[in-house]
């Protein structure tokens, strides 16, 4: 409103300093007076003679001595950048066809070369055969209320994303009782989003049951009416149906035009520490504890200036007041901190500073007036400003009832004690490109790989990507490139590492594919050695096998020296009849051929199956004459042409390895038989030095193997890799679509 009167008495004053009088002097003199007031700038331009007239102040404005340079309609273009002269151009021409009082920001370039913003109103004065005769015009210099309003506009920013890492629910309704904010936790647990095919945007729609969204709103009236705090707890389904235990504050708030009032909802997730407290009282009869927690203290340290800025809660936290306690690094490591956690603070803020993570989390103790100490948990966001350090905003929380509550849980039950302490695997943030650059990763890799997180690229030079075993890194690519193709929201597979000190490892990845504030995709889970599980399942698996090939090796044996000897004494007794009946009927002759046929068909049937169970020739003449036959049969069988390639000849192995490798070899080639339709398969076997190499080779259909989870293969595949495991050797499988398959198998002949 300011600025409007003085526009409207810089316009009357522009004209009443054309004239040559001595009101015209006085009205000279109130404009340059008003105008350096509200740094405003006036002009005029003739547009007849193409004289243009600047006030004192303008030349100021543009960094100019007033009447220091000529002026030219010209010379005022110079000054305008890039589009925004032709724009001012456009504008002038579509108004002065009207006459029309117009406003216009202009971007200028002063004198100095520094950049400037001027919003001018513009009067384009018309004589009466409407041409124009005249442009009359006031600027003002805007320039430092737009930095204002972008510093406003990146502060609001900023504590929206103060809110956004709140680990509570955080909503805000305006009058019209619609959403005006909801921070991120609230949006991720509560809120589904629905396509909507008649429109372009999603619309959002809360996963509470609608008795659940009644109560909320009855809650609502109640602080509306009430105009008091009001406190309460729920259960409350959230985005995947799972019942969570809530604290929730509602009160008002005056909204930011300080018209009317606001309604904010405040919840805290405690269900983990609802199960612990019910846990305590079955455990502990003596204990009835409840928690009255959820407050949350928010610090903000401009690491610049050294200033700290606290809220209420924080005082009240520590046990100081405002008028006793000043916030600051110096007494808040000297007085505050519990000598025990005094290394533990500095080690943590000279590792922010150095790894500069977007985010970081430490629990420690603080002294307190009325008890010896308290626990909280600090997380904190570290502000960056050219990439150094800027800010550090924390959000802190008393966990001393969390902390009492793990020391009795650990003294009455040590099953849930381990629970708790056995938070398995490390948190990581990777981007999904090749390598997984590292966004941040806690301190538990050190657990699986042996290197610490500052390590691992980009901060480091190892790449997390190049720990995995050569064939799972490549089918691990190939299934997260495929879910985030996919669109979907969730990634997880199992694959091999090797530790700094030379360990394999098996790894079980989960993670969330989410998008960072550049959009860009980003992979948010944990890893979790799952070695001894996979151990422990080969071993099973193996221990199956050796049961099976002794159990096949009984059989065989049985049919062999039982069975099989029973028929051929048999069939030699029915052969020696033949002379006997020659001169028998011909119709008991037929009979008697055909009894001997079947005979002996079932004597070959014998032999093929003790064949089958358990090849008589592994034990006499070993495996490279056994595949031999068996490629012999199978050529003259199948439309299949099998070749053998091998450099043993007569050499022997211990029987485990030569009928672990059979069993491989007879696994691939049943599977080849069933499912590849190949046309050549090449069987390759060789020594070479201390390993024995099997490679089989198909030209057949092949399979997706990004598509098989390396822990859930089928048990052919899984027996192949625990027959070769069992052997301390390793089955590598590739295949893809079209292109057949291939499985190498390598064991070292010590084993």
């Amino acid at each position: 409103m300011i600025i409007l009167i003085l526009n409207t008495h810089i316009w009357l004053l522009i004209y009443m300093s054309s004239k040559n009088s001595p009101i015209a002097d006085t009205g000279r003199s109130m404009s340059l007076s008003l105008e350096a007031l509200a740094n405003i700038g006036s002009f005029q331009w003739d547009a007849q003679t193409g004289q243009l007239e600047w006030s004192e102040h303008l030349f100021n404005i543009y960094g100019y001595e007033p009447y220091s340079v000529p002026l030219s309609f010209e010379f005022f273009l110079s000054h305008l950048d890039g589009d925004n002269r032709q724009q001012f151009l456009n504008a002038l021409y579509t108004n002065s066809e009207t006459g029309s009082e117009y406003q216009f920001e202009e971007y200028i370039t002063r004198k100095d070369g520094s950049q400037a913003i001027l919003l001018s109103n513009i009067k384009p004065v018309l004589n009466t055969q409407n041409k124009l005769v005249k442009v009359l015009g006031v600027c003002r210099d805007v320039t430092e209320l737009r930095k204002k309003d972008e510093q406003l506009t990146n502060q609001r920013a900023f504590f929206k994303k103060i809110l956004d890492q709140l680990p509570i629910h955080i909503t805000v309704k305006g009058q019209d009782r619609n959403f005006k904010l909801l921070n991120k936790s609230f949006l991720d647990s509560m809120i589904k989003k629905i396509e909507n095919e008649s429109q372009e945007n999603e619309t959002i729609q809360l996963t509470a049951p609608k008795d659940i969204q009644e109560m909320m709103e009855q809650k609502d009236h109640q602080v509306i009416e009430s105009n008091q705090e009001v406190k309460f707890d729920a259960w409350i389904p959230n985005v995947n149906g799972e019942n969570r235990f809530y604290s929730i504050i509602k009160k008002t708030l005056i909204d930011e035009n300080n018209e009317g009032k606001d309604l904010l909802t405040v919840g805290w997730d405690k269900t983990d520490e609802h199960f612990l407290e019910e846990a305590l009282r079955e455990n502990e009869e003596r204990l009835s504890v409840a928690t009255r927690g959820g407050k949350l203290a928010i610090i903000d340290w401009n690491l610049i200036t050294g200033k700290v800025t606290a809220n209420d809660r924080y005082f009240e936290m520590i046990g100081k007041t405002r008028e006793n306690y000043t916030p600051n690094f110096d007494s808040f490591t000297n007085s505050i901190i519990y000598r025990d956690d005094h290394e533990l603070i500095l080690k943590t803020i000279d590792s922010v500073f150095k790894n500069k993570p977007e985010t970081y989390e430490v629990e420690y103790r603080v002294n307190h007036p009325a008890k010896e100490f308290i626990w909280l948990s600090h997380k904190g966001s570290l502000v960056l400003k050219n990439n150094e350090p800027y800010r550090i905003v924390a959000v802190l929380q008393d966990i001393t009832y969390r902390k009492n509550y793990e020391d009795e849980i650990t003294r009455s039950n040590i099953r849930l004690n381990n629970i708790i302490k056995s938070a398995p695997g490390a948190v990581f943030t990777f981007k999904p490109d090749e390598g997984f650059p590292v966004l941040s990763l806690s301190n538990q890799i050190m657990q699986l790989t042996e290197y610490l997180p500052d390590e691992f690229y980009p901060e480091g030079v190892l790449k997390f990507e190049d720990l995995i075993h050569e064939n799972d890194r490549i089918v691990n690519r190939e299934i997260m490139i495929k879910t985030i193709n996919e669109g979907k929201s969730e990634f997880q597979n199992s694959f091999r590492i090797k530790t700094k000190s030379g360990w394999e490892k098996w790894i079980w990845m989960k993670a969330q594919i989410s998008k960072n504030e550049m959009e860009e995709d980003v992979l948010e889970g944990f890893l979790v050695d799952i070695t001894d599980q996979v151990n422990a399942e080969d071993r099973v698996i193996s221990a199956a096998l050796q049961a099976e090939d002794n159990q096949r090796q009984r059989i065989s044996e049985e049919i062999h020296d039982g069975v099989q000897q029973t028929l051929i004494s048999a069939l030699m007794g029915l052969q020696h009849l033949t002379d006997i009946i020659k001169d028998k009927a011909p119709e008991v002759l037929d009979q008697y051929q055909m009894a001997l046929s079947t005979l002996k068909s079932g004597v070959e049937e014998t032999r093929g199956i003790a064949h089958s169970i358990m090849p008589k020739s592994i034990e006499d003449f070993g495996l490279i004459e056994t595949i031999e036959q068996i490629i012999e049969q199978l050529n003259s069988n199948t439309i299949t042409n099998f070749q053998l390639y091998q450099n043993l000849d007569n050499e022997r192995m211990a029987r485990k390895i030569e009928v672990s490798l059979y069993r491989i070899f007879q696994e691939a080639i049943t599977n080849i038989n069933k499912h590849a339709n190949a046309s050549e398969v090449s069987i390759q076997i060789r020594k070479s030095r201390d390993v024995i190499i099997m490679n089989i080779e198909d030209d057949g259909d092949g399979f997706d193997y990004s598509e098989i989870d390396q822990l859930k293969v089928g048990f052919g595949l899984a027996s192949m890799k625990s027959r070769a495991g069992s052997l301390f050797g390793n089955v590598e499988i590739s295949s893809s679509p079209g292109h057949g398959t291939t499985i190498l198998i390598e064991v070292p002949i010590s084993s």
